[in-house]
């Protein structure tokens, strides 16, 4: 079985990259590869992730020498990834989120066993924590549409079709090689994932959001979410939210159109 590749970006907030990565290490049991791109951060990052590479927990470092934003390294990184990982699946990656602890088997392992069961699927993200939100961002749970909930006995589990994002997202090579990967909008840090949902959907392919699993103990569906750190960071609160404003925007319009609204 070869690895999945997880990329992700880095660019200062060492407090959010050492829980995240940490977090990767510590709760991923499915087989997996590392790979890092800093974006010019400041020493104390810098360092942490040379440190993680030397004791071969990152597989590939990047330390770049000006901050590239969100796309081009997402794209550097997949061009990257070697004949060692799996030919199958990617995850996507903000240097913000927490993966979560599942049940019995590893968030990565219930990514992969649940993407098989539904297949026109071309996104699938853990969902995220909503009481980690800052008020004002409630619309981003309440507008988007869910599939049923399956009963406990069909293992499919309950999905978000729209609002999702690179968080722990498993992505097929195929699917990124078909779209292009990550577009770059000429802005650093927005729409960005934004524009590569609609490629995706447009090749034809669902989004879903990862919301619970089955407790094998005692046979309950309990809620899994993963954490979003950068929700806590006040100084790019209000871009972070004017942005989701105008995402908010695009989704009620496109729900509109279909007729949800």
């Amino acid at each position: 079985m070869k690895p999945i590749a997880i990329i992700t970006q880095t660019y200062n907030r060492l407090p959010f990259v050492s829980e995240c990565i940490s977090s990767i290490i510590n709760r991923t049991t499915y087989p997996y590869r590392l790979f890092v791109l800093d974006n010019n951060s400041g020493n104390p990052v810098k360092q942490f992730l040379s440190i993680l590479k030397d004791e071969h927990f990152i597989h590939q470092l990047v330390l770049e020498k000006e901050n590239t934003g969100i796309a081009k390294p997402k794209n550097k990184l997949y061009s990257m990834i070697d004949d060692t990982c799996n030919d199958d699946y990617i995850v996507v990656t903000d240097s913000d989120i927490v993966a979560p602890l599942f049940p019995s088997k590893c968030w990565l392992e219930r990514l992969v066993e649940q993407y098989e069961l539904w297949p026109n699927m071309g996104m699938l993200s853990i969902d995220l924590n909503p009481n980690n939100a800052k008020p004002g961002l409630n619309w981003w749970w309440d507008k988007r549409k869910h599939y049923p909930t399956f009963p406990n006995n069909d293992k499919r589990r309950e999905y978000a079709d729209i609002a999702t994002g690179f968080h722990l997202t498993l992505i097929r090579r195929k699917l990124w090689d078909q779209v292009g990967g990550v577009e770059d909008v000429g802005t650093k840090y927005s729409m960005v994932d934004h524009y590569f949902r609609e490629k995706v959907q447009k090749a034809g392919y669902k989004i879903g959001v990862l919301k619970g699993d089955l407790n094998p103990k005692n046979g309950v569906v309990e809620p899994i979410t993963a954490y979003h750190l950068g929700w806590d960071d006040d100084r790019k609160y209000l871009s972070y939210h004017i942005y989701k404003k105008q995402e908010r925007s695009k989704t009620e319009f496109i729900m509109k159109k279909e007729g949800r609204l």
